[in-house]
């Protein structure tokens, strides 16, 4: 039997080691009907037209559910980032748009189980723009800032580009100047490396801008410096240059000795702003151009630059750019030292708007700094996280490791003992097997030995009772006779020692392959056989083809035919058996050759047939040989790759066939 049980032994420590430690994988079973036509569903939900909207949200958020029901991360992130864009580009109403907030928050988390920092970073950023939209200017604010941090992981240019031009507009249109400049900075070093002109040069004007009304001293020269190069770049088309003379005008009129630059690009600035429609860069020149005039000391021209900036800022509502407008109507005012009561109405008009806009600004900047710091301390809280799931993850790791190792071992200690307890069986086997054989070949030894020694006096004690005969009788004729019967016994004793012989030297000799006739060899053999007592009296008929010639060992063979046809003719000789004849056949196809030898003898009964072929084994007691003969024959036929087999045997014949390969076998080594 097979060692079964240190097999099951170590299965079952395999199977509770998989148990216990199961590999980090991404479920994908339970209901899985959505995911077969999930691309061909989202394709067609973000097709959808304002009338089915609804209906494809409600398909979407059963959809989502089946999704994060069977831990589907993946498929519940794209299905949610499609509904949020369904609800941003559907909805009008700010409330009812930011709803897709939630939706893409919780794409975002299902990206965090998935670890996939790409598609966190979209998810944030999409929740960022929709805030944006609205006027949720703080809560964009902390989603960008989250989505930059995981962009600058991954090193995506191109969308940490987008995220931190959108921040510095979000500073901007607060007034943090010097906040929106580190971002526009940022932003336009990677377009910079891009190589992408047109970006660069947007880019560039948003930065001199920044410079420009930051509190920067160097700030002016700064924004001529940037916006000259928005102009080399070729910014955009002539309705957005109108812009870029704006600030250029007003950038040279803040450095004292660029007057003449100054009301040259505010000029070009104006004209391009009336062709265009652009007010608010109108109402900026005009503004400018006032305080231009002031400084030149053109009074009348100021104040009607000035008046026309107020108009334009209260006819659409450019609130930001009303007070700077007021105030330099204000120095105009004082410049001319008149209308005393228009100035005192100005000063108090420009302190409302003034602690209005501070008010504002102030709200403004606790809202930035709280929703800088909570952005600060989620990023803190975010690494807290990361390295505690690293250092868990690591800890889990070295945990599976230890349990792998533990289980290895024991796995190999069993298969070792294992392996140690089938060699032991083999062995114990295999020595079962030698000594069984021991004991055979013993017991054949013992059989030989004494067999031999039974054999031999026989022959030997005639010889001498022959001898002795011979002594005490004085007549000639009967010592002839005699002498002729020592002479038979010791022919006899001849021929089974040379069975002895051929028994004891068949398991040592390899006689070369040599081809012969196989007709010729038989009539050889028979013609050695003729010295055998009776063989004079016995019919020989050979049906054998002259023209057979085979491959074959003579000496193996020679043994074979003289021992099936010693019994034959020594059994033939005793009885008295009217024309006893001997015949020997052949034939052969294409593989082996079929002997057959058939005698008219006594034949052998049914009940010793099984031992015909035993060593020492004699078929009646009439037999004068040692019972050697057949043992042999099969012998010699088995080292050839043949067999020799009784065929039948009745009143009349008994054949034996002699099977042989064609090709005798290379000798066992």
């Amino acid at each position: 039997m097979r060692p079964k049980f240190p097999i099951r032994l170590a299965a079952l420590i395999i199977c509770w080691t998989l148990s216990c430690n199961p590999a980090p994988v991404e479920r994908t079973d339970g209901p899985a009907s959505y995911r077969r036509d999930l691309d061909s569903i989202l394709g067609g939900a973000a097709r959808t037209g304002p009338e089915g909207y609804l209906d494809a949200v409600n398909t979407l958020q059963q959809l989502a559910y089946e999704a994060i029901s069977s831990q589907d991360h993946r498929s519940y992130a794209r299905i949610s980032n499609t509904i949020g864009s369904l609800i941003e580009t559907h909805e009008s109403e700010p409330n009812r748009r930011r709803t897709a907030v939630p939706y893409y928050y919780r794409a975002s988390k299902s990206c965090e189980v998935l670890s996939d920092t790409a598609c966190i970073a979209g998810a944030l950023a999409s929740a960022a723009r929709t805030l944006m939209r609205i006027g949720k200017d703080d809560s964009a604010l902390h989603y960008f800032n989250a989505a930059a941090v995981y962009y600058r992981g991954l090193r995506d240019t191109v969308e940490l580009y987008s995220t931190l031009n959108l921040i510095g507009e979000i500073y901007r249109k607060s007034g943090f100047w010097d906040y929106a400049l580190r971002y526009y900075n940022d932003a336009l070093e990677l377009s910079t490396h891009q190589q992408n002109d047109s970006v660069s040069a947007g880019l560039h004007v948003k930065v001199g801008e920044s410079l420009l009304y930051s509190i920067k001293p160097a700030g002016p020269f700064g924004a001529i410096a940037n916006l000259r190069r928005a102009i080399e770049l070729g910014y955009g088309p002539e309705p957005l240059q109108a812009r870029v003379y704006l600030l250029l005008g007003l950038a040279h009129l803040r450095v004292s000795q660029e007057s003449d630059s100054a009301y040259s690009y505010l000029r070009t600035g104006v004209g391009l702003a009336r062709r265009h429609a652009r007010h608010r860069e109108l109402a900026e020149a005009y503004n400018g151009l006032g305080l231009l005039y002031l400084q030149t000391g053109q009074a009348s021209a100021a104040s009607q630059m000035a008046d026309s900036a107020v108009q334009l800022c209260q006819r659409y509502g450019f609130g930001e750019i009303l007070p700077r407008a007021l105030r330099t109507r204000l120095q105009i005012l004082l410049a001319s030292r008149q209308q005393y009561d228009d100035v005192a109405a100005l000063l108090r008009r420009i302190t409302r708007l003034e602690d209005s806009l501070e008010r504002v600004h102030n709200n403004d900047l606790v809202l930035r700094m709280h929703a800088a710091y909570e952005n600060e301390l989620k990023q803190l809280q975010f690494r807290e996280m990361k390295l505690t799931v690293q250092m868990n993850e690591r800890q889990n790791s070295n945990n599976r490791i230890i349990i792998w190792l533990t289980s290895a071992c024991a796995v190999m200690g069993l298969g070792l003992a294992g392996l140690w307890f089938v060699n032991y069986r083999r062995k114990r086997s295999e020595n079962r097997r030698l000594e069984d054989q021991v004991a055979r070949r013993t017991e054949e030894l013992d059989n030989f030995a004494y067999h031999t020694t039974h054999d031999i006096r026989g022959p030997v004690a005639r010889i001498r009772g022959l001898w002795n005969l011979k002594a005490n009788r004085e007549s000639s004729s009967s010592a002839l006779d005699y002498t002729a019967l020592m002479n038979q016994e010791a022919i006899l004793m001849d021929f089974m020692l040379r069975k002895f012989q051929d028994v004891y030297n068949m398991k040592n000799i390899n006689p070369p392959v040599e081809r012969i006739s196989l007709l010729a060899f038989t009539g050889n053999v028979l013609e050695n056989l003729r010295i055998l007592p009776g063989y004079s009296r016995i019919r020989l008929i050979l049906e054998i083809p002259g023209s057979l010639h085979i491959d074959t060992r003579k000496q193996l063979l020679e043994i074979i035919l003289t021992y099936i046809l010693d019994n034959a003719i020594l059994l033939n000789a005793q009885e008295a058996i009217e024309a006893p004849y001997i015949r020997i056949s052949a034939r052969t196809d294409q593989q082996q050759l079929d002997l057959r030898i058939a005698d008219n003898g006594i034949g052998i009964q049914p009940d010793i047939r099984p031992r015909i072929f035993d060593m020492f084994f004699r078929g009646t007691h009439r037999s004068s040989g040692a019972g050697l003969g057949l043992y042999a024959a099969r012998q010699a036929a088995q080292k050839l790759g043949g067999q020799v087999t009784y065929v039948l045997s009745n009143a009349a014949e008994t054949e034996f066939s002699v099977t042989l390969p064609l090709t005798p076998p290379e000798p066992a080594v």
